[in-house]
């Protein structure tokens, strides 16, 4: 009786080891630590897994952001969500992005005044392919409207949010 119950442990000691291996390498938590997020969700779950072909509009990708400058260090993580995909054409300003009929506001004004940035009443944008057009949902989401399209070599994973 006693190697049933030794058999039955080490069977599923292995498959919770193997579990947890696959899902560690997949998946991480990941938390905003910005002091002033650009989204309204705060923890993430990011499947590293996820390809270009993965994401649909709507969807939070996570990336490297790509270039130097001083708002954001380069290499840092950021979460942002898919306001287009590539090949797709998008109108934008200061107040939203918009893109196959679908709005994603966020009023980003009172930053861009701060920085002295003069954004057009109307910026019309075709994505290209590997390209994603990314946006946040607050007033300090630095995002594709100031530094253009996030290409697919960047992209980190696709995300879920917790809360």
């Amino acid at each position: 009786m006693k190697s049933i119950f030794k058999t039955q442990f080490v069977i599923t000691t292995i498959v919770l080891v193997t579990m947890f291996l696959y899902l560690k390498e997949r998946y991480y938590i990941a938390f905003d630590q910005q002091d002033q997020p650009c989204l309204l969700t705060t923890v993430f779950l990011v499947d590293r897994w996820a390809s270009a072909d993965d994401f649909k509009q709507g969807d939070l990708m996570a990336y490297e952001y790509h270039m130097e400058n001083t708002l954001l260090p380069k290499g840092m993580i950021l979460v942002k969500r898919v306001a287009a995909t590539p090949n797709s054409d998008i109108v934008f300003n200061g107040l939203m992005a918009q893109s196959n009929g679908k709005t994603f506001h966020a009023n980003i004004t009172g930053e861009l005044d701060r920085l002295g940035v003069h954004m057009p009443n109307e910026v019309n944008y075709s994505t290209k392919e590997g390209e994603f057009f990314l946006v946040g949902e607050t007033e300090y989401s630095y995002d594709s409207r100031y530094w253009g399209s996030a290409m697919q070599t960047n992209i980190v994973g696709k995300v879920y949010a917790i809360f």
